[in-house]
């Protein structure tokens, strides 16, 4: 998996499959404390497994992180849930969440499996 990155002013992710969050739905994610007082980035950017992307404004991300502690490696722990624009039971309105092509033309060769 890659390391994150920045893209001019878009701070990417990428979160891999075993991050899924079963028990509670959503994704097992981090970020660490120095993002976040990043000035220079304006948007976090996820990658979930099947390329599905969810796009946040940093100003509304810090707003739903703020009150969680830093994690023992120095990495602040939450769980991502873009299908309810959700960050740890924190309902972000901006958050953008787009489904990939390929998650779309498997979901269509399930729907003509039903028939």
């Amino acid at each position: 998996m890659p390391h994150a990155q920045i893209y001019d002013d878009i701070w990417l992710r990428w979160i891999p499959e075993v991050a899924k969050n079963r028990q509670i739905g959503g994704w097992n994610a981090d970020v660490s404390p120095n993002v976040l007082v990043n000035p220079k980035i304006k948007k976090v950017q996820y990658i979930l497994p099947d390329y599905s992307c969810v796009f946040i404004p940093m100003a509304d991300f810090r707003i739903a992180l703020r009150q969680k502690p830093i994690g023992k490696n120095g990495m602040i722990f939450f769980v991502l849930d873009p299908n309810r624009r959700m960050i740890d039971g924190v309902r972000i309105n901006s958050l953008r969440f787009f489904v990939s092509r390929i998650k779309r033309r498997k979901e269509k060769v399930r729907l003509f499996d039903k028939f």
